[in-house]
C-alpha cells in the first residue's frame, strides 16, 4: 500500500495520507504492477544471495525503495548497469548494518525511494549527508559476538552476509542449496575458516 502511495506521486506514505487520499482507482491502476515488482525484487534478492529467505529479510521496508528503483529501470533488474548493481549492494548492506530502518521508517523509506529513483534515472548520488546516514554502526568484533537475538536486524544481516559470501548456504545433511522459503535453523550454520600463509579467510 505504501509503495502504491509512492507511485501516486505525493512522496508521502504515512497512515493518514493513505487513508485520506488513496482511492480504489489507485489500487486498480497500480496493484498488478506493484505485485509484479514485489515478486521480481524478492527473486533478485534471493537469486543474488542477498537474503536467505523472505523470513530472514532484516527490514521488509527495504523492499519499497528497491521496487521503486526496479520500476524506474523498466521492471527488470537485467536493465541495470554494473555501477547500479554495485551501489545497490552497498546501499543494501549499509542500510542493514547502520540500522537505519529501526526508527522513523516512513521517512527513511521515502528518502531512499526518492534517492534510488533518481539513481535509476542516471543521476549520481554524491550527497555527503546521505552517505553519512549509511555509516555502519558496528565498531568491533565484540559487538557482533554480543548479538544473540533472532529478531535483531543485524543478527539477520550477518546470516544473510554469510549466505552471500558462500554463494548460497547448503543443507545440514547434504550439499543441496537451501530453497527460497525452506525452514532455516540458524544455529546449524557453521562458519568455516581456512588458514593460508598466516592469514584467516572466512
Amino acid at each position: 500500500v505504501r509503495t502504491i502511495a509512492l507511485f501516486v506521486g505525493s512522496g508521502k506514505i504515512d497512515r493518514s495520507y493513505i487513508l485520506q487520499n488513496l482511492t480504489h482507482e489507485h489500487f486498480n491502476t497500480y496493484w498488478d504492477t506493484t505485485c509484479d515488482l514485489y515478486k521480481r525484487t524478492l527473486d533478485f534478492l534471493y537469486k543474488d544471495h542477498l537474503m536467505l529467505s523472505q523470513a530472514w529479510l532484516p527490514y521488509p521496508n527495504m523492499m519499497i525503495p528497491l521496487m521503486v528503483f526496479l520500476k524506474n529501470i523498466g521492471g527488470d533488474f537485467a536493465n541495470m548497469s554494473e555501477g547500479q548493481f554495485q551501489f545497490l549492494k552497498f546501499w543494501y548492506w549499509s542500510s542493514i548494518f547502520s540500522e537505519r530502518y529501526s526508527t522513523a521508517s516512513n521517512e527513511v523509506v521515502s528518502r531512499d525511494a526518492r534517492t534510488l529513483q533518481r539513481f535509476a534515472e542516471g543521476e549520481s548520488i554524491l550527497n555527503k549527508g546521505y552517505l553519512t546516514d549509511l555509516r555502519i554502526n558496528i565498531n568491533s568484533p565484540d559487538e557482533i559476538l554480543s548479538l544473540t537475538s533472532k529478531s535483531s536486524a543485524v543478527y539477520k544481516g550477518i546470516l544473510n552476509l554469510a549466505n552471500y559470501h558462500a554463494g548460497g548456504l547448503v543443507d545440514w545433511k547434504n550439499t543441496r542449496r537451501l530453497s527460497f522459503n525452506e525452514e532455516l535453523h540458524d544455529h546449524h550454520i557453521l562458519v568455516r575458516q581456512s588458514f593460508r600463509l598466516g592469514e584467516v579467510t572466512e
